[in-house]
């Protein structure tokens, strides 16, 4: 099975991964990307991705997924991101799943795979990613946050309660 290696480091953490927003990549027109990066075309994906062109980021990295071999974390995390944003949460889930398993102890791996989990409607397999996220980062307001909704759809009031006051008393201003 094919696996991504970790990223040297740095983490790629999309602001907008979390149930409790809604300020996904717009689409629409958006300002000229810029030439591309000589370095790497995971940077000029990432560019297109914050412009609004999640399709176009994705042309560009799905050569790199298809590689044999291993994948870098990062181009992972992004090819996530580009198929979430244009509303595949399958497929982003499935790339989720592959970092997740190369980095079974990133946080955000796994709070990734739980929101594209929730929007393909499995909602038992999101509450378990969003637990494994909160396990190895139990100050992750929107984990708890995205808990308490997913108790919510199950009709579970009291882990509702749980986890909502849980990422208030984390993040106070919580939307």
């Amino acid at each position: 099975m094919r696996k991504c290696r970790p990223t040297s480091g740095k983490r790629w953490t999309p602001s907008w991964r979390y149930l409790g927003g809604d300020s996904m990549a717009k689409k629409g027109s958006a300002a000229p990307a810029p030439p591309p990066s000589s370095s790497s075309g995971v940077q000029r994906a990432h560019e297109l991705f914050k412009q609004g062109r999640a399709k176009e980021a994705l042309a560009l990295l799905r050569p790199l997924l298809q590689r044999k071999g291993d994948v870098n974390g990062d181009v992972c995390a992004l090819a996530a991101a580009c198929l979430g944003a244009e509303g595949d949460y399958l497929q982003a889930a499935r790339i989720d799943r592959l970092l997740c398993d190369a980095q079974p102890d990133n946080p955000q791996a796994w709070h990734s795979l739980g929101y594209d989990l929730f929007h393909a409607g499995d909602l038992e397999g999101a509450a378990e990613a969003f637990s494994r996220a909160l396990k190895l980062e139990p100050t992750r307001a929107s984990a708890h946050f995205n808990l308490a909704r997913i108790a919510a759809r199950l009709g579970d009031k009291s882990k509702v309660i749980e986890h909502f006051a849980r990422a208030v008393e984390l993040q106070p201003d919580y939307k």
